[in-house]
């Protein structure tokens, strides 16, 4: 309908209301029919009693029929109209007068918002117009599709469900939509029609996501909606059947925008990109072709496919939202309508979605402890290995998903094994713990069988559920008392389900193959890296077979199920005699730590459970649960109809149903690609060899001090000259003192250590880079002052940022999210392009924009130029050297480039720079790049990963200036700085040895004697490891074994 139709139709509406509400009762007042006065009873009752001639009873009951009437329509008037002008939605129009007055005031509403359409749309026309244009020069002929090709990929995004017994509309509507009043949009997405029948078994469309909805104001129109939500005004209406003309909708009405991003590229979604790629191009200053142009010198970079929406993983839960054990982040403000979209999912790896997220934390917490296994194997001026490009995606992955868990799960464990340690102290048995539920900060614990549990736990029967408070601290080293505890899917809310395999027994995973295959698969991968399952022997039989590399050890892979079998139910079988010769189940026999050896636990993870020697193990296990210590877990295509197995059945679209209890998840899953990815990345964990620090990279300018230093502040090779070399031409020294042969035996270092990190350099050298960096002195100084007029960035210790822009430019909770935002600009001197922050982060342009601004405020202007600290992308010094846009920020001041600048120059000083090593040192505040951003920072992956190397750069520096001190008989400085830098990298062997050698200059001999005592007992996930050939070179070359003994 045209507005003019709807100016008309309004004028006619509000035409008839003032005819009925004051036309009438006039017409009344004129025509004479009303009496003079109110009429008596006595005249009423003979009126009625009396035959009517003259017909004045008729005309009476006429005129009171008439003004009740007339009474309802102004009553029912007048609350549409308050009802409009204060937008508040009434609920259906009742009586014979209800609908008609709804209809004629929506009329005269939608009468002015056509006239207030009218006039704004020449404003709007400009911006149309470019959409217009751009799409039409972006857009390949692929995209350029029909309104029919289009409508497959938008059908896309929905997702089917099977009808059960019992369910209806409303109930399936409820159950997977959250919302009970959407089931007409099932039944308009299936074609059906009233009285909504459906029947068990029959698949169903379902939305893929929940819309938002927005209620009519006065004035809106749906261009006007669609246009503030991002969508267009044909998607509204697609989302909104019961809108039949898109010119008119009504004050009051909801309207549903839906939020779902097709897979492919329709109308809508290439307007969109069209209005960002001109705002990118207005940013900074260059095409979107330029934009993605390669950088000047720089690599050519693979011509990309066209933009899409950003990757959306399918939903498989209703509500689906954060898991418990991921909290949500905060968001930049001015992008509230934006949501991140998790870097597990970015980089496809659905094995960290939901519950996953409980496997990539126990993989962090591994990969973290064979890094540091293998910095034991670091020489000093060398790096740790660094992982292969192709395991970026995976280590990305882990470091997102898991950051934000490993705080809860390490309470869960502390809360389960303190239980175990309070039952024996209190000698009462340990409760049958059935299955373990992580809600929020909760851990919930649901029993087998009713219990009473001490404090702090609280609940009753079956149930129980600790806070998070009051833990008991003097948990004993002991034994996990559920070391077969393992993940297996997340609940509508987020809250993540763990089971225990060994209460269950047997447990059979029916249901799609492919499903049931990455479900086991993910159980297998959990077993092997969770930090309370290391005394689980796994046995996989034509399963799981990928993961078998994380820990030979314990992992064995077997091509018969009849040894495999029977190697469990051996062990079962002496389980449950230990138990029954101890008068114990196994989780007491942990909790009081009965006998000599490990109660361990036995896991079978087997294809098929149909081998007679499986179901004899099932059954052994199954029969004996709390005494078998022992699960198998096998795979089925049907219901084994056996009581004593536990069902979990698995969907094709990934949910699962455990039919003994009616617990409903989305399954875990761990595909076989991404199984080979993890194992690869902990693989190269065990590497035991060192690299060449890599080189630092330039700001591109050749006058940049970071073109002679490498990632760690040590100058690189050709600025240096060997120790025993002297040349005729020009002066040169060395930062630690000459003939080491007399000193060296003092401290904790070799001939080969000293040669690598205190080179002899020349005087040229010194009087370069302090050219190169004459602002030095004067940045430090700014750093350490009260007063600083610059923002300071903080990394090496808790990260924060100290800024002196506009405190209100942003959130409080906004302020995490942009300290890492300054950090990965600030780390990065050549800068980074919106594709470079939005693939670093997992954000849309749009977000990159609003947080690229935010920063900008928060930071302020730069009082050295008048101008912001962030430039416009088109004014940075970068953009004119790489030719496109470029984000960077000016005089910021970062402690590792501090440090490293420091460090350089003390090199290159020689025998005068020791002063700038030691001060180098008072910028460490903690451990490096400490208390970051859960769920954060998954960009350091990447690159040169600043967090490890400076941690080998502050270990090498405390280690020149301890060497420095001990070899010059100051024995109080060689301590404090040891102990200082133990307390910033407590794991670091080179760290370790230069305590004891530190203490034993400085007089201490007693506790360098224990101290060295403890670097001959190292040990690595419980056990004692070998010394590596550094470590053992220099304990044999001072005696320390034998001093220890």
């Amino acid at each position: 309908m045209t507005r003019a139709a709807n100016f008309v139709k309004g004028l006619l509406a509000l035409a008839t209301i003032l005819l009925l509400i004051v036309g009438a009762p006039a017409l009344l007042l004129l025509s004479g029919v009303l009496p003079d006065q109110l009429p008596t009873l006595d005249q009423i009752t003979s009126a009625l009693t009396s035959r009517d001639e003259t017909g004045q009873v008729l005309i009476a009951v006429l005129v009171i029929a008439a003004a009740v009437l007339w009474a309802a329509f102004t009553y029912s008037v007048l609350v549409e109209a308050i009802a409009a002008a204060r937008g508040i939605r009434l609920s259906v129009p009742k009586g014979p007068a209800g609908r008609p007055a709804a209809a004629l005031v929506g009329a005269v509403i939608a009468m002015g918002a056509s006239t207030m359409t009218a006039t704004a749309a020449p404003a709007a026309q400009p911006l149309v117009a470019a959409q217009e244009s751009t799409a039409s020069v972006t857009a390949s002929p692929e995209e350029s599709q029909t309104e029919a090709e289009s409508a497959p990929s938008r059908q896309a995004s929905t997702r089917e469900v099977t009808v059960q017994r019992h369910e209806t509309l409303w109930s399936i509507s409820d159950r997977e939509l959250g919302d009970p009043m959407r089931y007409r949009e099932i039944a308009a997405l299936n074609g059906l029609s009233q009285p909504y029948t459906i029947t068990p078994g029959q698949q169903l469309l379902l939305p893929g996501h929940a819309p938002s909805a927005v209620t009519v104001e006065p004035g809106d129109t749906l261009a006007e909606i669609a246009a503030e939500n991002d969508t267009t005004w044909m998607a509204l209406a697609e989302a909104n059947p019961q809108i039949t003309n898109p010119d008119l909708i009504h004050v009051g009405d909801t309207i549903a925008v839906p939020t779902v991003q097709p897979q492919g590229t329709t109308e809508g979604t290439q307007a969109e990109e069209a209005t960002e790629a001109l705002e990118d191009a207005s940013e900074t200053g260059l095409s979107a072709a330029e934009q993605e142009a390669p950088a000047a010198g720089g690599e050519d970079r693979e011509p990309q496919a066209p933009e899409t929406a950003a990757p959306v993983v399918p939903e498989t839960v209703p509500n689906e939202s954060p898991s418990a054990a991921a909290p949500a982040q905060p968001q930049a403000e001015g992008d509230e309508a934006t949501a991140d979209v998790p870097l597990a999912e970015i980089a496809g790896i659905a094995a960290f979605a939901g519950g996953g997220a409980v496997l990539a934390a126990g993989t962090l917490t591994l990969l973290r402890r064979r890094r540091t296994a293998q910095r034991r194997h670091r020489r000093p001026g060398r790096a740790a290995p660094t992982p292969a490009t192709e395991l970026v995606p995976i280590e990305r992955g882990v470091r997102s998903a898991g950051t934000g868990v490993l705080a809860t799960l390490e309470s869960m464990d502390q809360a389960l094994r303190s239980l175990a340690a309070t039952c024996a102290s209190q000698q009462r048995p340990f409760p049958p713990v059935a299955a373990v539920e992580l809600d929020g900060p909760e851990v919930v614990i649901h029993l087998s069988a009713p219990a009473d549990l001490p404090a702090p736990w609280a609940g009753e029967g079956t149930r129980w559920v600790y806070d998070g408070t009051d833990l008991d601290e003097s948990v004993h080293d002991g034994e996990a008392p559920i070391p077969a505890l393992v993940t297996v899917g997340t609940g509508p809310q987020g809250e993540v389900w763990l089971l225990n395999l060994e209460e269950l027994g047997a447990v059979t995973i029916t249901g799609d193959a492919d499903k049931s295959a990455d479900l086991i698969r993910y159980m297998a991968a959990e077993l092997a890296v969770n930090d309370w399952s290391q005394t689980v022997r796994m046995d996989l039989v034509d399963v799981a077979t990928e993961i078998a590399a994380i820990d030979p050890g314990r992992i064995h892979v077997h091509d018969q199920a009849e040894r495999a079998a029977q190697d469990l139910t051996a062990h079962a079988v002496s389980t449950i005699d230990r138990t029954g010769e101890a008068g114990t189940t196994v989780a007491d026999a942990r909790a009081n730590q009965t006998g000599e050896d490990l109660w361990t636990s036995s896991a079978l993870l087997v294809a098929r459970n149909d081998d007679p020697a499986v179901v004899q193990a099932a059954h052994t296990v199954a029969t004996s649960v709390g005494r078998a210590g022992a699960s198998v877990v096998s795979l089925s295509q049907h219901d084994p109809q056996d009581d004593l197995i536990t069902v979990i059945d698995v969907s094709a679209d990934g949910h699962l149903f455990m039919p003994r209890t009616g617990l409903r998840l989305t399954a875990c899953a761990l595909p076989t690609d991404e199984a080979h990815g993890i194992v690869q990345l902990l693989d190269q964990g065990r590497a035991q060899h060192d690299e060449p620090m890599p080189l630092a990279a330039s700001g591109g300018e050749d006058e940049d001090w970071r073109s002679m230093t490498d990632t760690a502040g040590a100058l690189r090779e050709e600025f240096t000259q060997p120790r025993d070399e002297h040349g005729d031409d020009e002066t040169s020294s060395s930062v630690l003192p000459p003939d080491e042969d007399e000193w060296i035996a003092q401290t904790a270092t070799t001939v080969e250590d000293v040669e690598r990190i205190a080179p002899r350099v020349t005087e040229s050298v010194r009087a370069d880079l302090e050219a190169r960096d004459p602002d030095l002195d004067a940045d430090l100084e700014r750093w350490h002052s009260q007063d600083c007029d610059l923002p300071r960035l903080s990394l090496l210790g808790p990260v924060t940022a100290r800024v002196g822009g506009d405190a209100r430019a942003v959130l409080e909770d906004s302020r995490a999210y942009l300290t890492e935002l300054l950090a990965y600009l600030a780390l990065r001197p050549q800068g980074a392009t919106m594709a470079e922050v939005r693939e670093a982060f997992g954000v849309s342009d749009g977000r990159v924009r609003s947080s690229i601004k935010s920063l900008r405020d928060w930071l302020g202007t730069n009082p050295r130029t008048d101008k912001p600290h962030l430039p416009n992308a088109k004014d940075s010094r970068a953009s004119k050297i790489r030719g496109v846009g470029v984000y960077q920020v000016d005089d910021v001041l970062v402690d590792v480039d501090l440090f490293r600048r420091l460090r350089a120059r003390g090199q290159a000083r020689g025998e005068h720079g020791i002063e700038d090593l030691k001060a180098a040192l008072t910028l460490v505040e903690g451990p490096p790049f400490e208390h970051l951003r859960p769920g954060g920072w998954s960009w350091l992956a990447e690159g040169d990963r600043p967090d490890q190397q400076m941690v080998c750069a502050v270990t090498d520096v405390a280690h020149i200036v301890i060497n420095h001190a001990i070899a010059t008989n100051d024995g109080p400085t060689a301590l404090a700085t040891a102990e200082a830098v133990m307390a910033a990298v407590p794991h670091e062997e080179i760290a370790r040895l230069d305590l004891v050698a530190a203490m034993s200059a400085a007089g201490h001999g007693n506790s360098a004697a224990k101290l060295r005592q403890s670097v001959l007992e190292s040990s690595d996930e419980a056990l004692p490891v070998d010394l590596s050939e550094r470590t053992d070179r220099i304990v044999r070359d001072r005696e320390w074994a034998k001093e220890a003994s």
